[in-house]
Formats: C-alpha cells, sequence, structure tokens
C-alpha cells in the first residue's frame, strides 16, 4: 500500500502512541501543540516498527501493526491533528486518541469523573436560545461522542431518549466523553412545528453547516455545527418520523472520499443494532444535513430512526437509547447491554416520492411493506374526492417512510422506498 499511516482525532492532548523499535525500548511519540512539527519528530532507523495503539477506532487494530518506517512525525491534515509515519510501506489506520481532561462547552465545564448538565444561551438574531445540554467526562480516556435529538421539533422518541441516556450514563463507569443535546432546535420544540424552524420557516436539517451571516436557521445551524456537532470523534443525530410521519426504524451514513471516516460509521451502524442499514454515497440530493455536512467534515455520523406521527411509546425511545449504548460498547466506551438488538442488513439505496399538486393523500401502501416496481401505491385527491394524481413505485423494494397527513401540499414527500 502507498500513502501515510494518519488517524484523525482530538485537537490537543494526543498522548496515545507507544513506538516499539524491535530489540530496542519503547519510544513514546506525544503531540504537543506548543511545538513545531520538526520539533516533535522522532527520527527511526529500525528496519521494522512494531505501533502499540493505547485506544483506537479500530478494534481488529488494537494490538499491533507493523511497517518499515524512516520517519515518524506529527502534522495536520484537513485541520485535524495525524500521525504521519513515512517509509517503505504505509497504511491508513483510523484511531481516536484519548481526549483532554476537562470538558467543556459554553459555560459548562467539568473534570474526569463528573457530570453536568444545563441551558447554554446563545443569541440568534436578536433572540435568546436556551440550548440544553447534558455533559458526562469519564473517569478514564477515550473517544468524544456528541449525540443531538430534537433538530426536528415534533420528533419526540429521539428527545427522550437523549434525556434519559444524560440521566443515566455514570461518568465512573465510562471511558471517554460524553455531550447530549437533547432538544437541538428548541424554538421549533416549543412551537410544536413540523419540519421547519418557525422564525424563518427553513428546515434546520437542509442548512448544515450554516451561514453565520444567513437567516435565523441558518445562523443557528452555524453555531450547532461549530460549537457541538464537529467538536467530537463521532456523532450521532437521533431522528423519528415527524408529527405527520410513519417509519420504520433505519439508520443511515454518508460515505465519503476518507476511507477512515466511513470504516467508522459503518461500525457505529452495525453496532447499533437497527436491521434497515443506508449507506448513501455522498450528501445526494438531500443536501444540507447534520451527518452527511459532518461526514464530510471527517468525524464519522450516524443518523439513527424510530417513531413518528407526535407520539412518543416506551419501545421507540429504548430502540434508540439502546442504540447509543451499543455504540459506546462497540468503542470501548461503556459496559455492554444484555439486548444485541438487530443484525444490520445493508440496503442498496432509497427513492423518495413528492406530490406534485395540492389535495388529500391516500396511500394504498404501509410501512414495511414489500412493493413492486410500478405498483400503484398512492393517489392525490381534491376536497370534493376526485382523483387528481396516482402515484407508482419507482422501485421495488420496502416502504421506509410514509406520511400519514391527509392534508398534502405540492412538494412535501409522500414515502420513501428502500431497495436492496
Amino acid at each position: 500500500m502507498s500513502g501515510p499511516l494518519e488517524f484523525y482525532g482530538a485537537q490537543t492532548d494526543v498522548r496515545l502512541v507507544h513506538v516499539f523499535a524491535k530489540g530496542r525500548k519503547s519510544r513514546r511519540i506525544a503531540n504537543d501543540p506548543g511545538r513545531t512539527p520538526r520539533e516533535n519528530a522522532s527520527w527511526l532507523a529500525s528496519d521494522a516498527l512494531e505501533l502499540k495503539l493505547g485506544h483506537t477506532a479500530v478494534r481488529s487494530f488494537h494490538s499491533v501493526a507493523l511497517i518499515s518506517p524512516r520517519m515518524v512525525f506529527w502534522h495536520h491534515c484537513r485541520g485535524r491533528p495525524a500521525l504521519r509515519i513515512l517509509g517503505r510501506q504505509s497504511v491508513t489506520i483510523p484511531v481516536i486518541p484519548t481526549m483532554s481532561k476537562t470538558l467543556s462547552l459554553a459555560h459548562l465545564s467539568i473534570e474526569p469523573g463528573q457530570r453536568t448538565r444545563g441551558l447554554v444561551p446563545v443569541e440568534v438574531k436578536g433572540q435568546t436560545v436556551q440550548l440544553p445540554v447534558f455533559l458526562i467526562n469519564g473517569i478514564r480516556p477515550g473517544p468524544r461522542l456528541v449525540v443531538t435529538a430534537g433538530i426536528h421539533g415534533a420528533e419526540y422518541p429521539c428527545v427522550e431518549a437523549a434525556i434519559r441516556l444524560g440521566r443515566s450514563i455514570d461518568p465512573e463507569a465510562l471511558s471517554g466523553q460524553l455531550i447530549i443535546v437533547p432538544s437541538a432546535n428548541p424554538v421549533a420544540f416549543r412551537a410544536r412545528s413540523i419540519y421547519v424552524t418557525p422564525p424563518d420557516g427553513l428546515n434546520l436539517n437542509r442548512q448544515f453547516p450554516g451561514d453565520p451571516e444567513g437567516s435565523f436557521t441558518q445562523v443557528w445551524a452555524d453555531w450547532l455545527f461549530r460549537n457541538v456537532i464537529t467538536v467530537g470523534d463521532m456523532y450521532i443525530d437521533m431522528h423519528g418520523g415527524d408529527m405527520i410521519e410513519a417509519l420504520i426504524p433505519f439508520v443511515a451514513i454518508t460515505l465519503t472520499g476518507n476511507p477512515a471516516v466511513n470504516e467508522t460509521a459503518e461500525r457505529m451502524a452495525r453496532a447499533y443494532g437497527i436491521r434497515a442499514f443506508l449507506a448513501k454515497e455522498g450528501v445526494g440530493p438531500i443536501g444540507g444535513t447534520t451527518t452527511g455536512s459532518a461526514a464530510v467534515s471527517n468525524v464519522p455520523a450516524l443518523l439513527t430512526e424510530a417513531g413518528g406521527q407526535g407520539v412518543w411509546h416506551e419501545s421507540e425511545v429504548d430502540i434508540l437509547q439502546d442504540g447509543v449504548r451499543r455504540v459506546m460498547t462497540e468503542f470501548d466506551m461503556y459496559a455492554g447491554i444484555d439486548d444485541p438488538g438487530e443484525e444490520a442488513e445493508r440496503l442498496g439505496g432509497w427513492d423518495w416520492l413528492r406530490a406534485d399538486v395540492d389535495g388529500l393523500f391516500y396511500p394504498s401502501v404501509a410501512i414495511g411493506d414489500e412493493v413492486e416496481r410500478g405498483q400503484r401505491v398512492g393517489e392525490i385527491k381534491d376536497i370534493f374526492g376526485e382523483t387528481l394524481r396516482t402515484y407508482d413505485a419507482p422501485v421495488g423494494g420496502e416502504v421506509l417512510f410514509l406520511v400519514t397527513s391527509l392534508a398534502m401540499n405540492a412538494g412535501d414527500p409522500l414515502m420513501s422506498i428502500a431497495w436492496k
């Protein structure tokens, strides 16, 4: 293989790599942000090098990697620190390093073994948004996981799941750090708003990474992206069907040109315990999402969905919070739970159907149904019951989500069908 060995992680206080020259004493490569790459460089004359990683994102590399180096030094790649090893052979291994001791977000700050919660006030276009935050700082080093819920204000099971996680994760049993935001769009949550944020009517999950000079929702997206979504080593954004949507539980990742990020994201998806798993090549036509934008910024990110229709049930809350716990277990952050969940089945993709007229929507399928290409899946009628449009399945597959509102507007989604 060619190219450097690189890993992406915290911007400071990375102290995890021990280098063993064959037959020689251990040499420790420490990252000192106050020193130049040349000052941090370690020259190695041996023909073989054994790398032992204190904490990695890839369990298969937990013990040893063999290479033939010429120089080992720290540098920055895409704005993140990386370990570059030049030699006759090089590989790429994604690694999540230990984090700094203190965990902070705005005025909230805690040391290892502590937990806190509070409201973070953020001024957005003359309005103060109070963002609820849980911080949990593990007693042992490990990755930093960021979890958000409530990006859409009327998706409720994810909000309850995030609250329970924030209240129950024990810092004394945690390796790493956890940032949990149970309501990432408080303005929409209070308004019980479907899809959009009230001040400007924009869908927050189409605005990332945001615009500090834009409208309310765009400015809010910018602040969330810079201060929450991209400050960790991994990111989970919990969703569900909106107030007028039913869906089967599913998880999704966005694939980018970074193999390390893709590999970590797929591990997260497979560990979560939900069967239906989508891996999208690039952001595609649905741009501006939390997880897609995070992935493009080299943060492994997972979208999770369960529940909907403006209600929440214990079973849906459990699907979401148990999934986060399984991901934490997969990356050696927390003890496992008894239920392994469902085995992930990677689906080939999904197609969305959208309304092209206003009217009343009458679906002829339900979530989870298997449909064939060309099969009639619904129709839109006018207020007098006359059919305006009929809709057929563009692909054969499984109905993943379905809009359950009788009232329908042109441009609104009707359903999504996932194929294998």
